[in-house]
């Protein structure tokens, strides 16, 4: 369900965002232009420090323009002074620019891309380090259309709606099991030593294993670092005590959270190999 608790300077910032990418004085052509993020999110939009997230999708042109693209947004007033100047980023998320602007108060972070979604082969290759299903659970999914076309996504060669295929869902599955193989014996054991280290080797694989449990119950992430309460709150499957264990809330100490966190993740692997 998508929402928009946002407040009259929210809507003049989104205007302006509108009037940016439309007025014909940019480079380039847009498709799409999506508001995404905690906006569209129940309850998760905090109106004072929430930046505003916008996904423009271009047309015409390849990534391999991209370069003279941000060169030339460069030179907007609007973006002199940016926080976050036009940046091309290459990786596993996907070729993009990213700047910001700010009006009045309002941060837009904004992000544009020529293809929003990899090929069949990247998905199963990239499972452990790609944001497909971040982009589709918070653009495609959540996404508010502010300007121009809906997203046709009828040409990717996969399906999508309302989860992958199963024999694509079980690939990245695996390749995700198989990648946390060895941090999961690793931390198993560092738990049972008491290692102070455990903390911050299980904080650099954390949303690697939580990629995985979301995965498992078909559902998209929108976000691997916050608004978790939110996501889990959306997998009926989860019980009370599952989602307390996922959250590392509760009484016990830090350790033992993340031992029964481990614990967590071993038992519902083997349930997907006896399903």
């Amino acid at each position: 369900m998508n929402v928009l608790p946002l407040y009259k300077l929210h809507w003049e910032a989104l205007n302006f965002c509108k009037d940016f990418f439309s007025n014909g004085s940019l480079p380039f052509g847009i498709s799409s232009l999506i508001l995404f993020g905690s906006a569209t999110y129940p309850g998760c939009f905090d109106p004072e420090n929430s930046d505003l997230d916008i996904m423009a999708i271009v047309t015409g042109m390849g990534s391999a323009e991209f370069d003279g693209i941000a060169k030339e947004l460069e030179r907007k007033e609007l973006l002199r002074f940016s926080q976050k100047p036009p940046t091309v980023v290459r990786d596993f998320i996907g070729d993009r620019i990213e700047f910001s602007f700010k009006y009045e108060r309002v941060v837009l972070d904004c992000t544009i891309m020529s293809s929003l979604l990899p090929s069949y082969e990247t998905l199963t290759s990239n499972a452990v380090r790609d944001s497909t299903d971040i982009i589709i659970g918070a653009v495609v999914q959540h996404g508010i259309l502010i300007a121009g076309d809906e997203l046709d996504l009828s040409n990717i060669g996969y399906e999508i709606n309302p989860y992958y295929a199963e024999t694509l869902r079980k690939q990245r599955l695996l390749r995700i099991e198989q990648y946390l193989a060895p941090k999961v014996n690793r931390l198993k054991k560092m738990a049972e030593m008491g290692s102070s280290e455990v903390i911050d080797y299980y904080f650099r694989y954390r949303t690697t294993f939580l990629k995985w449990f979301f995965c498992y119950y078909r559902q998209y992430p929108v976000s691997l670092y916050k608004h978790l309460s939110y996501q889990l709150s959306l997998i009926p499957q989860l019980s009370k005590e599952d989602k307390e264990i996922l959250l590392l809330v509760g009484d016990k100490t830090v350790t033992e959270s993340i031992a029964s966190f481990v614990n967590l993740y071993e038992k519902v692997v083997d349930i997907s190999h006896n399903e």
